[in-house]
């Protein structure tokens, strides 16, 4: 592949990876469904892309993630309906079960957490 043409493929990558992010924002996706769309992105696109092509891709999504947890998710524990992130504001039995590992947990969207919790990763505790 020509050098421009790669370049070019490049600058479209990025744009949609941009927008894939913007909307995983907007629509609180979970985390496999961002790596689904993330997927689909470079098979639209020709076998032989060059590898330096996907590693800036790559690399360009590794600090949107980073920016996802740094602004936009919060580590919680589930209980009840209720998600808590912060250890000073979970009930005594919340805490045993923490302690325990008997309770779900994960990441959330920070925003969604008034109203309804929604996850974007979680992990299910122990049963």
């Amino acid at each position: 592949m020509k050098l421009k043409r790669a370049i070019d493929i490049q600058g479209e990558l990025l744009r949609k990876l941009i927008d894939l992010y913007s909307s995983c924002r907007i629509f609180h996706y979970t985390s496999e469904q961002l790596n689904e769309e993330f997927t689909e992105l470079f098979k639209r696109y020709p076998a032989d892309l060059p590898g330096h092509v996907r590693e800036y891709i790559r690399g360009y999504r590794h600090a949107l993630d980073d920016n996802l947890y740094r602004y936009h998710l919060v580590h919680g524990f589930e209980h009840n309906g209720r998600v808590f992130c912060k250890w000073d504001d979970m009930p005594e039995e919340t805490k045993e079960l923490v302690k325990l590992d008997k309770l779900p947990n994960g990441h959330y969207w920070r925003d969604t957490l008034e109203n309804t919790p929604k996850p974007y990763f979680i992990r299910k505790g122990l049963t």
